[in-house]
């Protein structure tokens, strides 16, 4: 009896033990370089292609259950696009925006067992991003005008759907190299409330683009 009670106690304290040993909160940085391009939805609007993404920041990791992960951060994220469309006066305005956001994601990360040093993931989540800077080289008329004010052509909240793919490269225990992919797109119209763009002469009501991002994934977590 007493063996049995003994080997309890024992395999409950290993068990506590094991458990102790396991973050439940993970901390980390994450750098993202990527592309960006902007999709129009209303008459006027055109699109010249992709542009650079760059973000980077403060990501959190919190378990959830087994290999269940909540994640968050706060994240600053820097984007290049550009639009194309009609100013008052029929002539047409081109203009190379550079947008810089605060983004906060959130997400649920769910990776599978370590096999050596590896592990798999995949993630998918929502992100707010509050636009703190807009600006923009306008070309005109065969003219060049730069770092132009452009806050009013984005609103200032953005909200988007994102997802990836990855793989996690262990250090020790815990800490560990972060790889992968992640492509968002906005849900909510990017398009700032007071933009004014022109189609034959006649003003777009509510002008209409969302926001696509295609980024890597790398970063270190402790």
């Amino acid at each position: 009896m007493k063996k049995y009670i003994f080997a309890v106690v024992f395999g409950i304290l290993f068990t506590v033990s094991a458990i102790g040993q396991e973050k439940s909160f993970l901390l980390g940085f994450k750098f993202s370089p990527g592309i960006n391009w902007y999709k129009p939805h209303s008459s006027g609007l055109k699109s010249s292609g992709a542009g650079a993404n760059l973000s980077g920041g403060i990501i959190a990791d919190v378990r959830l259950i087994g290999n269940y992960f909540f994640e968050t951060g706060i994240l600053y994220d820097f984007q290049k696009g550009n639009l194309t469309y009609q100013k008052e006066n029929n002539s047409e305005v081109s203009r190379d925006y550079r947008v810089q956001y605060l983004e906060i994601p959130l997400s649920i990360r769910m990776c599978t067992n370590r096999f050596g040093l590896l592990r798999l993931f995949g993630l998918g989540g929502f992100k707010t991003s509050f636009r703190t800077v807009a600006s923009a080289d306008d070309t005109w008329q065969s003219q060049l005008e730069k770092n132009c004010n452009a806050a009013e052509d984005f609103a200032f909240l953005k909200e988007s759907l994102f997802f990836g793919l990855g793989t996690d490269i262990f250090i020790d225990k815990s800490s560990h190299l972060t790889l992968g992919i992640n492509y968002s797109f906005s849900l909510s119209n990017v398009a700032g409330s007071s933009m004014r763009c022109y189609y034959d002469g006649i003003l777009v009501e509510k002008p209409k683009f969302s926001n696509n991002v295609l980024e890597l994934r790398l970063g270190i977590i402790f």
